[in-house]
């Protein structure tokens, strides 16, 4: 079965995560403040993830303070505020155990920097009669 290939022209990796999490909003019923810091967490996990041997090293240094204070201060928002979002997206299963579901990040290799790159999102619609 063939999928439908749609092309997602993005300024950079950072635009290209969070057009691919509103996509989803049907799946993951996120909010709009929720996608946007989501969208963040995951930008620095595909950013940082080649720095490090281990996943595990990767996700710990997300979830740093010092990361979490550089979100906040992109994102122009107060701690507590950050705290409380972060808490929305664990009760949500967004994040488990300070990872992002796997399903959530979208695979684009080892491409981060690249502003003219087009991502190419195949999606595979199953449909079963009862």
């Amino acid at each position: 079965m063939e999928g439908k290939v749609i092309s997602i022209k993005a300024g950079d990796v950072r635009m290209m995560v969070k057009q691919y999490l509103v996509l989803l909003t049907p799946l993951h019923k996120l909010s709009p403040k929720e996608v946007e810091l989501l969208t963040e967490v995951i930008y620095e996990y595909l950013v940082r993830r080649g720095d490090f041997a281990r996943e595990e090293d990767c996700w710990e240094k997300v979830f740093h303070y010092t990361t979490k204070r550089e979100i906040k201060d992109r994102l122009m928002m107060e701690d507590q505020t950050l705290q409380n979002r972060l808490t929305q997206l664990r009760r949500k299963k967004a994040i488990t155990k300070n990872r992002v579901r796997q399903d959530l990040i979208p695979d684009i290799g080892s491409r981060t920097s690249n502003a003219s790159e087009v991502f190419n999102m195949t999606f595979r619609f199953i449909y079963r009669w009862e």
